[in-house]
């Protein structure tokens, strides 16, 4: 488990989505992989608690720098998990792979933020993308109603420090 604050917001990346995220690392000359982050908020502790990602589909379409991730493939997980969980778990945002270390979000990563929060995606204020890199580094933003999709938090984590991260 890993926490991380992100302004005043905590947020909780679960072991099982670490592990979950580990097999997707995207290797020299292959595609990027993703889907979306599942979780819950805990008012009490203005905290969020990253339990789980979807993994990707054949619907989904993928490249050395692009992932498309099926949008009707996405809503039937959210909706059975919204159900399961009798209303305590939901979409909480993005998650995919880059080729490097370090990753960052793209132009294209921050609009899609940015198009969630228009389209009232979001069940919580806040929507969080993950970008799994290289060599045990990801990059996790948060952005919120307020910010209109643009960034208001991010922290990226390198294996030096934490090298632990998806080991």
């Amino acid at each position: 488990m890993i926490i991380i604050k992100l302004n005043e917001v905590v947020v909780e990346l679960t072991d099982l989505l670490l592990e979950k995220l580990k097999i997707y690392i995207q290797g020299i000359g292959g595609n990027e992989s993703g889907g979306i982050l599942v979780g819950g908020f805990i008012p009490t502790e203005n905290k969020y608690v990253i339990t789980d990602a979807s993994v990707p589909c054949s619907k989904d379409e993928s490249g050395p720098t692009y992932f498309i991730r099926n949008r009707e493939n996405a809503q039937k997980i959210i909706d059975k998990i919204w159900i399961d969980s009798k209303g305590t778990i939901n979409y909480l945002g993005e998650w995919h792979t880059h080729g490097c270390e370090m990753p960052m979000p793209s132009n294209t990563d921050k609009r899609l933020l940015q198009m969630i929060l228009r389209d009232r995606s979001n069940v919580w204020n806040e929507v969080f993308m993950l970008i799994v890199g290289r060599n045990n580094t990801f990059y996790l933003g948060m952005t919120n109603n307020k910010s209109k999709g643009k960034t208001v938090a991010a922290v990226s984590l390198g294996r030096d420090k934490h090298a632990y991260i998806f080991d």
